[in-house]
């Protein structure tokens, strides 16, 4: 779920359902395409936000899919390891390099 809020204070709210995912990268790009959809880039921003709903950590049950094949087990071993790093130092310390800006603005 997204909400925009423009400097004249009117906002927009979007979501997307997805399939239970623990994925940084899918639940992002999700994220990122919501709001390059839905964003007037006319008008300057207020406030955008990324809501996650009905995210249960504690949920074992997962959907493997034999298509995703080992790309998809490669990407969950990193997010873990990432998730432990974060823990242990902080989340501004380390992040996956798609979710940062490059210099010329654009992503």
């Amino acid at each position: 779920h997204i909400t925009i809020k423009y400097s004249d204070f009117t906002s927009i709210s979007r979501q997307r359902t997805l399939h239970p995912t623990n994925s940084t990268q899918e639940i992002y790009k999700t994220g990122c395409d919501l709001i390059r959809k839905n964003i007037n880039p006319l008008k300057p921003v207020r406030l955008i936000g990324i809501t996650l709903k009905d995210f249960d950590e504690n949920r074992s049950v997962q959907q493997l899919s034999f298509l995703e094949g080992s790309h998809s087990i490669k990407n969950d071993r990193i997010d873990r390891i990432m998730d432990e790093l974060q823990n242990k130092y902080g989340v501004e310390r380390i992040g996956r390099g798609s979710t940062f800006l490059k210099k010329n603005g654009n992503d």
